[in-house]
């Protein structure tokens, strides 16, 4: 255990999060620099420079997300919201009778609650006992632990007879304190899933540890479960980044952020949602910037470092806007408008975590800029914190709003005339230039000048951007998209596969030395498919193990019989052509199919057949690029026992030679 256990210690971390806000520091973060601003909005140019390389690295983030595999010492992981999630294997220990016990962590810190459980990419129906039930009943057990301590993985491991004393390899004082995941235990699964490793993952609702409130609610700050992404970033720098909880008001209390991304918004449907949610995963290997700047994407914000202090703010301050004349500036100004358009993005584009598509990335609906240059590029916006459609699209104007802004000044005061702070909106007037505008403080900075007599005096310099409200308005009736079907799945493990798959077999003919069983199916293919790519064909993989007796009383053999086929597929309306295998027609996307796999077996002469059993039925979608969908097992278990019918051997059964599988 001791291997394991300090993979157990490196996904936990060297201490407990739940008890960092108030322990001290986790992470310290070195901060050499006078400001830095994790937003949205920090600048078209700058945002581009770094996102082709680091989207690559994100999406494989996420792909692998579902998956279970060893890692000695593996990377802690933070839950924010609700999500889906698999995980390192902690723990693997396998008895006789090909038993296997497996613990997957899916967290480094206890969980509100661990809901649906997956098994690949199919839904995992348990028991209040942890036992599955339907086609995985006797096959499946799996406890889900919170990491709370009740219950404790120790405890259920004894439950299962692998404790001390079952002389098993769990001791009492191996725990896995303090890490939420799933104690899975496998029977027989090498048959029930033809030698692959199943992968487990689960829905859950994350870090019940959060900093929540502010000075405004009645009961003021509290800690528990909380989806709010200014929250939760809060929480990330108090906990791991070991930022004084002190550091500013923006930042301890973060009343207009929290409140604002807890406001209710109304989708094109009709229902209500939170404005802003965060529901995501963060691996202890990311930097810190890039862990705020995908946590203030998630509420469409900034989180910024400036003077020593630090502020979340989620939608500009516009509450007594203050005036900035040019009786008050303190030296002349440089104002910078009307940016080339051919630095414009002419549009939006990017990807959200669709928990209707089993929480994988999909793209979101275009919005594009009227009016255009064919020329112009789009602008590129991930948001793996972010599981609404709608949220995503309201997000998305916002960035594209400020990523457009085309007016900006830096402008030098005295700091007594005027107190505004980054995320404030304040009015520029300038009678030189005949304007009078809002624009948003996005830095300042403090230096020391000398003024005409030779006085040294502190001075502030404020960084403005032109602002926009109407960047935050909605309409849902009008703006916001459905998800178009085709849309691109570019997420999970696995593409887009087939649904709904049932199978029947019957027994066609039956002699002393024949059998011939065919295999009905039913599926509906999938209706969109991976960007780029085209439903090639569908895979489909059945496997009977005959039975049979040799006689003498010798003990009974096994023979295993597989076949495979191909359906291809061809997804325009109407498109039809011959399958190769069977000539039969193909099906359009979204349709239902239909077909039958048929098996002849001629067993030896010397032989007697006892009976059959189907161990494997299962189907998966493979398209042009390469891609596969998860493999879709039928629910019914298949197979039946038969009493040998006598008569001569046979060498055809309706004109077909007979052989050992045709």
């Amino acid at each position: 255990m001791g291997e394991i256990a300090l993979g157990a210690i490196a996904f936990l971390g060297s201490g407990s999060t739940a008890a960092a806000i108030t322990t001290g520091v986790v992470v310290k973060a070195a901060l050499t620099v006078a400001s830095v601003s994790y937003t949205a909005f920090s600048g078209y140019n700058n945002y581009k420079a770094s996102k082709k390389a680091r989207k690559r690295q994100l999406r494989e983030e996420r792909r692998s997300s579902f998956l279970n595999f060893r890692d000695p010492v593996p990377y802690m992981r933070i839950v924010f919201g609700e999500t889906r999630v698999g995980g390192p294997i902690l723990f693997a220990h396998s008895e006789p009778q090909n038993e296997v016990h497996l613990f997957i962590a899916l967290a480094s810190h206890p969980v509100e609650s661990i809901d649906q459980v997956y098994i690949n990419d199919e839904p995992l129906s348990l028991d209040s006992n942890g036992n599955a039930t339907g086609k995985y009943a006797n096959v499946v057990t799996c406890h889900k632990i919170d990491g709370s301590g009740a219950p404790a993985v120790y405890d259920k491991m004894v439950a299962e007879g692998i404790g001390p004393a079952d002389s098993g390899p769990i001791e009492a004082t191996d725990e896995f304190a303090l890490i939420a995941g799933l104690y899975v235990v496998l029977r027989k699964w090498s048959r029930k899933f033809a030698g692959d490793q199943p992968e487990f993952s689960a829905v859950i609702k994350g870090w019940n540890g959060i900093l929540t409130g502010n000075s405004s609610d009645p009961g003021g700050f509290g800690q528990g479960y909380s989806n709010n992404p200014v929250e939760c970033a809060r929480t990330y720098m108090l906990a791991f980044m070991g930022i004084n909880a002190y550091s500013s008001k923006r930042f301890a209390d973060c009343s207009d952020a929290i409140n604002y991304c807890n406001e209710l918004v109304a989708t094109k449907s009709g229902d209500l949602e939170k404005r802003y949610t965060c529901n995501g995963i963060i691996m202890a290997d990311q930097p810190h910037e890039e862990v705020l700047e995908q946590l203030a994407n998630s509420f469409a914000g900034a989180i910024r470092y400036v003077g020593g202090k630090w502020s979340i703010v989620a939608k500009p301050v516009e509450d007594g806007l203050a005036v900035i004349s040019e009786d008050k500036m303190l030296s002349t100004y440089r104002f910078d408008y009307n940016r080339s358009t051919r630095e414009l993005p002419k549009g939006i584009k990017g990807t959200y975590v669709d928990p209707d598509r089993n929480w994988q990335e999909t793209e979101f609906p275009t919005l594009d800029v009227p009016g255009v240059l064919y020329h112009q590029d789009y602008l590129d916006l991930e948001l793996p914190f972010t599981s609404s459609l709608s949220a995503a699209q309201r997000i998305s104007k916002v960035f594209l709003y400020r990523a457009r802004a085309q007016e900006s000044v830096k402008v030098s005061m005295l700091p007594t005339s005027l107190r505004s702070i980054p995320g404030d909106v304040v009015t520029f007037e300038s009678t030189r230039l005949g304007k009078s505008i809002a624009m948003e403080v996005v830095d300042t900075s403090f230096t020391v000048e000398s003024d005409s007599q030779g006085q040294l005096r502190v001075e502030t310099t404020l960084g403005l951007q032109s602002y926009d409200s109407t960047a935050w308005n909605w309409d849902p009736a009008t703006e916001e998209q459905d998800l178009p079907e085709g849309s691109t799945n570019l997420g999970g493990i696995y593409a887009q596969g087939p649904t709904g798959l049932t199978m029947v077999d019957s027994v066609f003919i039956l002699t002393s030395s024949a059998i011939r069983i065919d295999v009905e199916m039913d599926w509906t293919n999938p209706d969109f498919v991976p960007g780029g790519a085209a439903l090639d064909r569908t895979l489909y993989e059945i496997v009977i193990e005959f039975t049979i007796d040799p006689g003498g009383g010798a003990p009974y053999e096994v023979v295993t019989r597989e076949k495979t086929n191909v359906v291809g597929i061809n997804p325009g309306a109407g498109g039809l052509r011959p399958d190769p295998i069977d000539g039969s027609a193909d099906i359009v996307l979204g349709a239902a199919v239909n077909k039958t796999v048929k098996f002849i077996y001629e067993w030896p002469g010397s032989y007697t057949y006892v009976s059959y059993e189907v161990i494997t039925r299962r189907i998966r979608s493979i398209y042009s690029n390469d891609s596969k969908s998860e493999w879709l097992y039928a629910p019914d278990p298949l197979g039946e026992d038969l009493t040998t019918i006598a008569g001569t051997t046979l060498t055809t059964i309706a004109g077909v030679t007979l052989t050992e599988i045709e």
